[in-house]
């Protein structure tokens, strides 16, 4: 683990869990862990367990979460109450991070070094991020110039079908690619597509890079995923890929 105060690497000799998924990912087909994840939505039940043991015994100072997705971690306010039951007032500080857009997550960098009490190193961070950016943008650059810019859909999730949402849309834009749907969405969230959306807007790239999957796991959703995925000209021209 990085102490980012220091530069200096801190390594646990067991590292502890925290938390604990009711979705096994390796054992659940994707359509499944929709289901579990919509029942527990409209249910309201948290798919995560905290584990206040581990957490005590790790000792932060600093927690770092999220309030930007219920899917993907435990809710702030379950970590809140942890730290009220457990910590003594002033003991740990919980930070709540949301990035939506390509600016916020470099303002991240800058938020969570300035918490740590290395503001300089943040903004270092965040400014060795935008010259990746910026060097993305440059070697792609010739795509600008295209009468018209090829258009990349990368998926979310394939079954159902989700498109990116948040910070992705303003990668593929920086890389001088363009949405194949329409802009009528109004929210930076992924949404839910049907295969008839997808089919009309015909991609010209698909990239599979289905949240919270290794390469592996997306690699083998979007083979198996073929039949849906073959109408498609990303699919005759193998221009499908994963991440």
């Amino acid at each position: 683990y990085d102490d980012i105060s220091d530069g200096k690497t801190k390594k646990l000799s067991k590292p502890l869990t925290l938390t604990v998924s009711q979705i096994d990912p390796h054992l659940q087909s994707q359509a499944e862990i929709d289901a579990a994840v919509k029942s527990s939505l409209h249910n309201g039940i948290s798919l995560y367990n905290l584990n206040d043991t581990s957490l005590t015994d790790a000792r932060p100072t600093i927690i770092l979460t999220q309030s930007l997705c219920d899917v993907c971690a435990v809710a702030p306010s379950a970590v809140n109450t942890e730290v009220a039951c457990n910590f003594r007032p002033g003991q740990c500080r919980v930070l709540s991070l949301e990035p939506e857009s390509l600016e916020d997550v470099a303002e991240t960098f800058i938020t969570v070094a300035e918490a740590c009490g290395a503001k300089e190193r943040g903004i270092q961070l965040s400014r060795k991020f935008w010259e990746g950016i910026h060097q993305i943008s440059h070697a792609t650059s010739s795509l600008s110039q295209l009468k018209k810019q090829p258009t990349v859909l990368f998926f979310e999730w394939l079954d159902p079908p989700f498109d990116a949402g948040h910070w992705i849309p303003d990668m593929l834009e920086r890389s001088n690619c363009a949405s194949p749907l329409p802009h009528s969405k109004n929210t930076r969230k992924s949404i839910q597509l049907t295969w008839e959306q997808i089919y009309e807007c015909d991609p010209d790239v698909v990239i599979v890079g289905c949240c919270g999957f290794d390469l592996a796991r997306n690699e083998e959703d979007a083979v198996a995923a073929r039949e849906k995925l073959a109408p498609l000209r990303a699919f005759r021209n193998r221009s499908v890929f994963s991440a």
